[in-house]
């Protein structure tokens, strides 16, 4: 049981309940795949970014506005709307929100 078993059947059980829970552990199975495939998606583009992105996403998923990680980082405001341009890019985000969310499915919070 604690290997995995995600449900179990007591005997006497119907060929049609047999079949029923062999088609939710299959569904279920496909689920997890894809689950892990996205990640390895999201993870293979994280990768991509250079480490100043990868600073600048962080801030990002702090909630930091841009002003405040241009001075953070001592740059301006349009060099970090260009690299965040440049992370929405490479990340594949059709916004700002989207990449929160891959950022936090990632486990940067």
């Amino acid at each position: 049981m604690k290997s995995g078993v995600k449900d179990f059947m007591e005997k006497p059980f119907s060929a049609e309940d047999l079949l029923r829970r062999v088609r939710e552990a299959i569904r279920c199975d496909a689920e997890a795949r894809h689950d892990r495939i996205g990640m390895d998606e999201i993870t293979q583009r994280l990768d991509s970014l250079t480490p100043r992105e990868t600073e600048i996403l962080k801030l990002i998923v702090l909630g930091e506005p841009t002003k405040r990680i241009a001075i953070a980082l001592g740059t301006s405001a349009n060099t970090v709307r260009n690299q965040r341009s440049s992370i929405l890019r490479k990340m594949k985000a059709g916004s700002v929100v989207d990449l929160v969310r891959m950022a936090i499915s990632a486990g940067w919070s």
